[in-house]
């Protein structure tokens, strides 16, 4: 045989092997990256592998404030999902790596001594939320342990003198958030400074020697009270305030012991406040405020703060002068949705990290000295989405004013619709105590055919008032759930809107309502999603008091220990009604979670197959309660993608 002959045989072989290939990947689908766990999930089609990676490319894109770097006009940014740290020395220069901090590095703390730069930061394990803190030089590019013991751990930020770092830490028992200081320059050990007995969480150092510390009452209310770290010695403050207090953002002015603060001392709404460390009390400030204060900054100068304020779901930069008391909105803005703000520690700069309208962040800048705004990163992936716009809808109660109550929702409608008239993808948000906001998700913008989508703000949720987010306590539950079947109502009524066509989706807490959505209207509902849901809620609860905010979260949920609060959340929890789930299901869950169990979302699926029902589940490992790597968001993008299409198709 010629050698001709043989090459001839070796394409030919090698062209019958790749079709024999391209053949059976196109039957297959987009396999399962390797270690997921897939079960029941439909065959993935190729062509939402590049929709799906337009998502993830967004994720990469986004860029996030980090830290001011010295005294100076520079910054450090954090790139992508995995929050790769660069430097920037202007605005739109390139950023520079900066090597040897880890990947995914959170919590950080950053010197303000440009003598030794360095920066703190937390570190866990693929999602465990079990954090152990380091210090990184900058000059050297090598990390020193500050913490031996992985917990569950919680910074509050460097004391004055730039050198101890505060947080909290169950190391001591696993559920306790004790509080320590460690010296950051001379780690040997860290000091316990307080016992906690419970959960606590800190605001922040205030003067040199005491933390502002609180106690849950429930996921949002809490007592407070002053931690001398010299002695461990506590002291009451806001003890008027026996129903526990919403709090915000906290800034020191570190030329005096005044911290100021968001929290809702005047009643519905959180209000800027400015709180005296040596008397211990509070001054209101900025009265006309009728939303929520959602972030403050005190700027350098002394006499100016830097608000944001949540006007019905949409963020808005102000700047209030503690000598005039004037509040003024930052004129010219630019554009997009600010999600945080953060002061120079010695010019009149503002840095905030801004969502356009395809759900990628970048980093402006405001010189509250000139008024003007600047842009330092702003990424361009080529997508983008009509506004979302705010509506209103009326639910099935009254307000105390005697008239029908109406509840807001973020609507999201596509450039490109999948047919008309439209369907729809509800989107309830997590928390309970969270918001659906006026912005752009990276999946919203993702190019081709897609649903309208409406993210509820239901009872419960933040951003309008105190009693609002108090109206699903307890016993009052599944008023909730009820609030969707009046969003079901509406969309009946809106002639664009395809009502036979809904899908209901949600993430945690969300996951936990679509659940219910679907057990009590799924005969109005085609299918639905649940990411890391809650399915059983004794069962989060009890893991609740095994290390996880128990005294908060039993404020919210009930008290699971008392046997009639135990039957009611039973009787409402997703897993008692999995026979009611007949329409098609996709479960998403990470296998390292430490809020929500893999064994919650396992179980459920059993029990919706037990019964009948069709379920999708796909379990990634190295994940905890989201979505973290990138490998994951494409797969379960084009999962997503393949499911809703298939759900929302016409019949």
């Amino acid at each position: 045989m010629t050698v001709r002959r043989i090459l001839k045989y070796v394409v030919l072989a090698g062209v019958t092997l790749a079709v024999v290939v391209a053949t059976g990947l196109a039957a297959w689908g987009v396999p399962a990256p390797p270690g997921f766990v897939v079960e029941g999930m439909p065959r993935i089609g190729w062509s939402h592998v590049w929709r799906s990676r337009r998502i993830v490319d967004a994720f990469r894109a986004r860029v996030q404030f980090a830290g001011w770097y010295g005294h100076e006009r520079r910054m450090f940014v954090a790139i992508g999902t995995t929050n790769r740290m660069h430097r920037m020395d202007a605005p739109g220069e390139t950023p520079v790596p900066v090597d040897g901090l880890p990947e995914r590095a959170f919590d950080m703390q950053w010197s303000r001594d440009i003598e030794r730069p360095f920066v703190t930061y937390a570190l866990d394990d693929g999602g465990s939320e079990r954090y152990r803190f380091f210090r990184y030089d900058l000059d050297t590019g090598a990390s020193t342990a500050l913490t031996h013991a992985a917990a569950r751990a919680y910074a509050a930020g460097l004391a004055r003198d730039g050198r101890r770092l505060a947080f909290t830490s169950t190391a001591r028992n696993g559920v306790d958030s004790d509080v320590y200081v460690v010296d950051v320059l001379e780690p040997d050990a860290s000091q316990p400074v307080y016992a906690a007995g419970g959960d606590i969480w800190l605001s922040g150092w205030v003067g040199p020697d005491h933390l502002l510390a609180h106690r849950h009452l429930g996921i949002e209310r809490s007592t407070s009270f002053l931690i001398d770290t010299t002695n461990g010695t506590t002291t009451p403050v806001l003890a008027g305030y026996p129903d526990g207090v919403v709090f915000s953002g906290m800034s020191l002015d570190r030329r005096a012991d005044v911290a100021y603060l968001g929290a809702d001392l005047d009643g519905e709404f959180v209000g800027l406040h400015a709180f005296d460390a040596a008397t211990g009390t509070p001054a209101p400030l900025a009265p006309t405020l009728r939303w929520d204060v959602e972030d403050v900054e005190a700027l350098a100068d002394g006499r100016t703060l830097a608000l944001l304020v949540n006007e019905d779901a949409r963020f808005r930069l102000y700047t209030y002068d503690l000598v005039t008391g004037g509040l003024a909105a930052a004129p010219g803005w630019p554009g997009g949705f600010p999600t945080r703000i953060a002061a120079h520690p010695t010019l009149p700069l503002v840095a905030l990290d801004v969502m356009d309208t395809a759900g990628v962040i970048g980093v402006w800048t405001y010189d509250v000295r000139r008024r003007v705004f600047d842009v330092w990163a702003v990424p361009d992936v080529g997508l983008s989405t009509p506004e979302p716009e705010v509506i209103r809808f009326p639910t099935f109660d009254r307000s105390p004013d005697g008239r029908r109550r109406e509840l807001s929702a973020v609507v999201l409608r596509p450039d490109e619709p999948l047919a008309h008239p439209q369907p729809v993808l509800i989107d309830i948000h997590g928390g309970p105590t969270a918001q659906a906001l006026a912005r752009v998700q990276p999946q919203d913008a993702v190019p081709g055919p897609r649903p309208v989508v409406i993210r509820p703000n239901v009872r419960g949720s933040t951003g309008y008032g105190r009693s609002f987010a108090e109206l699903d306590d307890g016993p009052r539950r599944e008023d909730a759930v009820r609030d969707i079947g009046a969003l079901l109502d509406w969309i009946d009524a809106q002639p664009d809107l395809d009502g036979s066509r809904v899908a209901v989706m949600g993430a945690s807490y969300g996951g936990y309502m679509a659940l219910a959505v679907l057990a009590r209207y799924g005969d109005r509902v085609r299918c639905g999603v649940d990411m890391f849901g809650i399915a059983d809620l004794p069962a989060f609860l009890a893991e609740s008091e095994a290390g996880h905010f128990a005294e908060a979260q039993r404020g919210e949920f009930g008290d699971a220990r008392q046997p009639d609060v135990r039957r009611h959340l039973e009787s409402i929890s997703p897993i008692t009604a999995a026979d009611r789930i007949r329409a098609p299901l996709l479960v998403y869950q990470g296998a390292n979670d430490i809020r929500v169990k893999p064994q919650q979302s396992r179980a459920l699926v059993e029990r919706v197959r037990q019964a009948g029902g069709l379920v999708a589940y796909i379990e990634a490992p190295g994940e905890g309660h989201g979505m973290a790597r990138p490998v994951t968001q494409f797969y379960v993008g084009v999962a997503l993608i393949e499911f809703l299409t298939r759900c929302l198709a016409p019949e």
